[in-house]
């Protein structure tokens, strides 16, 4: 293993993309290229490729995010890296960095270098929004009227028709995120309003949790103050970078679970001692409807139930200021 070190400051590379989809979605592509030096001159005919593409002082691939000078893009990830070897002298290496921000909804200039941040917290989320489409079970028409045959008898099958899902893909940096909030907040619903939409209408569906190294802008001093205050230089802080995928269900009921209140016993009254469902016509056991008491119903009736575990989301999910 030979040893390298990035010689210098990074320059911008000479290419870039800028790729649409039909979703309105843009992706961008930046390249930085980094002068690398073996450190030993003896040892430069010995370099291979793999030192310099992993010399100290370089991004990580899947972990640095684009920074140059006083600026950075937020987001934009290091994911590749390539190498090659100065002809005219074999101890240097030109090194390029290839960045990739996620896809955004925003416009060409939303994803221009910006200051640096002086911590974690300075650092806006991003969201961005899609759709997808469910089936769901419903038990009544458009206009409220109930799915039965002519004589008043649910179907076998129940009815199903289509619901559009709009999901939120939110990022954010956070300095922690131990693996166990994954689990602690994977499949939750939100317990209360939450991104303007009322409690159970919001549920967690995915969570990815990565390491990334952001820049922090360093303290310029005061060398005037009394001490005088030292600059401080930039540095990298380990953070995480962290992504929800959470899924809106515009149903009234949300992601309540749902089913028609049938049983095979009742009770004449509320509190009452449960009594085995009558057939009034042929004196047998029967199955009928019941209310939300456990009595009689000559009507279909949706019971609800909140079966899937809550989350404070206003404080679990940054949103964008």
């Amino acid at each position: 293993m030979v040893d390298c070190s990035v010689h210098g400051a990074p320059r911008r590379g000479l290419t870039g993309s800028i790729v649409g989809d039909d979703k309105g979605k843009l992706k961008f592509k930046n390249q930085l290229i980094y002068r690398v030096e073996v450190d030993d001159p003896d040892e430069a005919k010995d370099c291979t490729y793999f030192d310099a593409i992993t010399a100290s002082g370089l991004p990580v691939v899947n972990l640095s995010v684009y920074s140059i000078g006083n600026k950075w893009i937020p987001y934009s990830i290091c994911r590749s890296k390539s190498a090659k070897q100065d002809p005219a002298n074999i101890r240097y290496w030109d090194v390029t960095c290839d960045f990739e921000s996620p896809k955004s909804e925003g416009g060409e200039q939303d994803n221009q270098p910006q200051d640096k941040p002086e911590s974690v917290d300075d650092v806006q989320p991003k969201i961005e929004y899609n759709s997808e489409t469910i089936d769901v079970v419903v038990w009544k028409d458009i206009d409220g009227n109930e799915i039965t045959n002519p004589v008043g008898e649910h179907f076998a099958e129940p009815t199903m028709r289509p619901v559009t899902l709009v999901v939120a893909n939110l990022t954010f940096y956070t300095t922690t995120f131990p693996w166990t909030t994954i689990a602690d907040h994977g499949s939750r619903t939100n317990a209360g309003e939450w991104n303007g939409k009322p409690r159970y209408s919001w549920m967690i569906f995915d969570i990815k949790r990565s390491p990334a190294k952001i820049p922090i802008a360093g303290d310029p001093g005061d060398p005037e103050a009394e001490p005088p205050v030292p600059p401080t230089p930039d540095s990298e802080l380990d953070v995480f970078q962290v992504s929800y995928t959470v899924k809106y269900n515009p149903l009234e009921h949300g992601w309540k679970e749902t089913k028609i209140l049938t049983g095979t016993k009742f009770r004449s009254a509320i509190d009452a001692d449960p009594e085995i469902y009558m057939d009034s016509k042929n004196d047998m056991p029967t199955t009928g409807f019941l209310d939300e008491d456990g009595l009689k119903s000559d009507t279909a009736v949706i019971g609800e139930w909140e079966h899937i575990p809550t989350l404070n989301f206003s404080t679990a999910l940054k949103l964008p200021s």
